[in-house]
């Protein structure tokens, strides 16, 4: 399930429509994106499974190229941790450049425990919680960020550069009375307001002893079809609104015990996604799952980002283009060692030909991977290894049943054609809208619900 949250006397979007390529829509990306409608070619559909293959030479990557099936096993995200802090306790989940970390077994007992302290103070299943840490507290959001889900709560994540106005409109929409917070932000007049701190001493009050009995059970163990989180779009094609997503659309696909498990090839993934945005959220959701250590740089500089690529070892890199452009231009593949780099993986907008080019060539033994989505379609993505021959190709879907390219009246274009692109996102389905909508890829009844983003999306 996937639902826009929009203002009153606002209509909520039914469906989504991705970004033509080469046209930057991106809540994580540069500023200035494009308001002009999305477009594809109508070709042949694709086959299943993975986007095209790497050229000659390239060494193989392991990435997350599963056929969705929401259907089989639905998955929850504490089920998730669950396994992953049973089976890797000791092992580090989540590392913040310059400040601290957690390990599996520390995510969970945490959340836990916040969660315990959430029920305490009148926190029930369904309510709404905004989250507020700065991107430097990433572990931190992370396990305030599950504690909401073991209360069988929703998790509202509040960008760090919001304004006063623009946070107090999303809490609003989002309909969120209570608020966790770290000591790095500011209360939210209005909302109820705890610190993650106290929440995750075992008293529940500030100032009390560390440690003491707390249930290693929930206190709530939501189903897969309840909604899990609200990400606020950043407003490019007007007034920011929320997307509300449940757990099965954000576990479709994954496993809890997955051979290989994604980006087995690293040691450590590394980003500079911003708290807030649906690029961290996929980060998020990926390190319950993934192999490496997921490193978090609270800003992204291209000296710093090449040096934790360097100091770690980083196997895996997610950017964005505007974070690519940097890279290549300020030649940081000079002054570092960038060759254990294996896999990039660039969303939010088309990667120019030029950078992507540059970019191969600052990192040698790597795998340039170019992704589109939207917070409404999420998981479910086209994606492509960038190839200088084919600098117009966005690639296949995870799903190949779940894209259309569709004219502007919903009715699929012919092949050759040029028309807008549907995704499915997959998850648990929900009644058709009544206002006018395209067929759902599939028909009628066929699996996840089919979102309609006005405009361009925005997209991770």
């Amino acid at each position: 399930m996937v639902q826009t949250i929009s203002e009153p006397g606002r209509s909520a979007p039914h469906a989504v429509r991705l970004p033509a390529p080469g046209r930057s829509s991106a809540a994580t990306g540069p500023p200035g994106a494009s308001h002009e409608r999305a477009g594809g070619t109508a070709g042949p559909r694709p086959a299943a499974g993975t986007p095209d293959q790497p050229s000659a030479g390239r060494r193989t990557v392991t990435t997350p190229g599963v056929v969705i099936d929401p259907a089989q096993n639905p998955l929850t995200l504490p089920d998730l941790l669950d396994h992953r802090a049973g089976t890797h306790p000791e092992r580090v989940a989540l590392l913040v450049r310059g400040g601290g970390s957690v390990t599996y077994g520390q995510w969970r007992a945490s959340a836990v425990r916040a969660a315990h302290g959430l029920a305490r103070a009148g926190v029930r299943p369904g309510d709404r919680v905004a989250l507020l840490f700065t991107n430097q507290e990433w572990e931190r959001y992370a396990v305030a960020f599950m504690a909401v889900q073991y209360a069988g709560a929703v998790a509202l994540a509040v960008r760090e550069d919001h304004s006063a106005t623009d946070t107090a409109r999303l809490v609003e929409l989002a309909g969120a009375r209570t608020a966790v917070r770290g000591t790095a932000r500011p209360a939210v007049p209005g909302l109820a307001d705890l610190l993650l701190d106290h929440l995750t001493d075992a008293t529940g009050a500030a100032g009390g002893p560390a440690g003491g009995n707390v249930p290693d059970e929930p206190p709530h163990r939501p189903a897969p079809e309840d909604p899990a989180q609200i990400i606020g779009t950043s407003g490019t094609t007007g007034a920011p609104k929320g997307v509300l997503a449940a757990h099965a659309s954000l576990t479709a696909g994954l496993a809890l015990n997955p051979r290989p498990r994604p980006y087995a090839h690293s040691g450590h993934a590394l980003h500079a996604f911003p708290i807030g945005t649906n690029a961290a959220q996929v980060v998020l959701v990926g390190a319950l799952t993934g192999h490496p250590t997921t490193v978090c740089l609270p800003r992204f500089d291209a000296e710093e980002f090449a040096r934790a690529v360097a100091e770690l070892a980083v196997g895996t890199v997610f950017l964005v283009p505007s974070m690519a452009v940097e890279l290549v231009n300020s030649k940081v593949a000079e002054r570092h060692d960038l060759t254990g780099v294996l896999l990039v993986s660039c969303s939010a907008a088309a990667l120019p030909a030029p950078v992507a080019t540059a970019l191969a060539g600052a990192l040698p033994k790597a795998t340039v991977v170019n992704t589109y989505t939207s917070a409404e379609a999420s998981p479910a993505q086209i994606s492509t290894i960038v190839d200088a021959t084919r600098p117009g190709s966005v690639g296949r879907p995870a799903d190949p049943d779940g894209l259309r390219i569709l004219d502007p009246d919903g009715h699929p274009v012919p092949p050759g054609g040029t028309g807008d692109i549907w995704l499915r996102q997959p998850g648990p389905g929900r009644p058709a809208p009544a206002a006018r909508r395209p067929p759902p890829p599939g028909g009628a009844g066929g699996g996840g619900g089919v979102d309609k983003k006005k405009k361009t999306p925005h997209t991770i």
